[in-house]
């Protein structure tokens, strides 16, 4: 059986701030490491064959502290970076739906949304869904791949979509996961926004 453990990011100083980071490379902050540290010890124990992150240095720096007590190499894949935002990357939150208060309103109603250079869902889950195949290609036993909260809930959405789970789930929090197991040809999901 395949399991597959989707991981987001630690923490960074503009996940504290509520800026919008999309695809802009931050580094960790001193929560975020202490995050993926600790989490790093609980998802080593699953003893895992493969670790692929985005290529962004959240994702990837927070992957390495697996790959430093597992021994694995982390493989890197821009295609499992964050949904660009576009204009709106580097904004606080509250910017942007001051900025843009019918945009922002779709937004949070999570309809389809064009235009300031974001990048769509479509784009993003087809995307998502080939680095995710890959990932676990040939793989035996446990697969982590380390990304972004908004991109991964898209590939666990398409994943799943045959079970209809479709658009049902929340963003991660900062460095808690998601196990999802391939059995008879089907995902399934065994835990969502799990934490060290």
């Amino acid at each position: 059986m395949t399991r597959l453990i989707l991981w987001r990011h630690g923490q960074t100083e503009w996940n504290s701030s509520g800026r919008m980071q999309g695809q802009t490379d931050i580094a960790l902050d001193a929560t975020g490491r202490a995050q993926a540290a600790a989490a790093a010890e609980v998802l080593a124990r699953l003893e895992p064959s493969r670790i692929v992150a985005s290529d962004l240095r959240r994702a990837f720096d927070t992957a390495s502290y697996l790959g430093e007590r597992t021994g694995l190499p982390v493989a890197s894949d821009k295609r499992l970076r964050e949904r660009g935002f576009g204009e709106w990357e580097a904004m606080r939150r509250v910017e942007v739906a001051e900025k843009y208060p019918d945009s922002w309103a779709l937004w949070m109603a999570g309809k389809p949304l064009t235009g300031h250079g974001i990048e769509s869902w479509d784009e993003v889950g087809t995307r998502m869904l080939s680095a995710l195949l890959d990932a676990v290609e040939g793989a035996e036993g446990v697969v982590v791949v380390t990304g972004h909260g908004g991109s991964i809930r898209r590939g666990i959405d398409l994943l799943l979509a045959a079970q209809g789970f479709e658009g049902r789930f929340d963003v991660l929090g900062n460095c808690h996961w998601a196990d999802l197991r391939l059995s008879k040809g089907e995902w399934r999901i065994s835990g969502y926004n799990v934490a060290a």
